[in-house]
């Protein structure tokens, strides 16, 4: 059995719809395959998602806030394909000073893992990860963002007082 693949090049977004494989040789045979594969072409990328985990919590639904101290991930997560000649490339607004940045591609999605510690210093930060895909003569880029609350660490040195760290 062969393999037939199809490149299509400087696809625009009404190249769209519906292709049939069709074999047809030098003699009387000719055959239309079925069922169609259907092609979507979108002008712009999908935008990237962002998931906060927190340490020894794992995902943390509908909540951006943390605790000071607390050990934090933020994941930017976007759409890869096989088909592209590159994953995309993931950048970081913002990048605390003590923190690990990783990058993860398979053939079906690609991200980047943002590790550090919170600090009061990163409470009312708006983090912003924006995924660029290279095309054939031109970049394209989608964009997400993440605002983190930090609350502060409170210790009680007494019941009549209360000691912020």
């Amino acid at each position: 059995m062969k393999n037939y693949t199809t490149i299509f090049y400087n696809i625009r977004k009404r190249d769209g719809g519906n292709y049939y494989f069709r074999l047809e040789t030098t003699g009387p045979l000719k055959y239309t395959y079925r069922p169609p594969v259907s092609l979507r072409v979108r002008d712009s990328p999908i935008r990237p998602s962002i998931t906060l985990y927190k340490e020894d919590q794992g995902e943390v639904e509908d909540q951006n806030e943390v605790v000071e101290g607390t050990s934090v991930s933020l994941i930017c997560s976007a759409p890869s394909a096989p088909c592209l000649l590159n994953p995309p490339t993931f950048t970081w607004n913002f990048l605390p000073e003590e923190r690990r940045q990783e990058q993860n591609h398979n053939t079906s999605f690609s991200s980047s893992q943002l590790n550090f510690n919170a600090t009061h210093l990163h409470h009312g930060l708006t983090f912003t990860c924006t995924t660029t895909y290279q095309l054939q003569n031109q970049n394209k880029s989608a964009q997400s963002s993440h605002t983190l609350h930090v609350l502060c660490k409170c210790y009680f040195i007494n019941s009549h007082s209360v000691h912020f760290k």
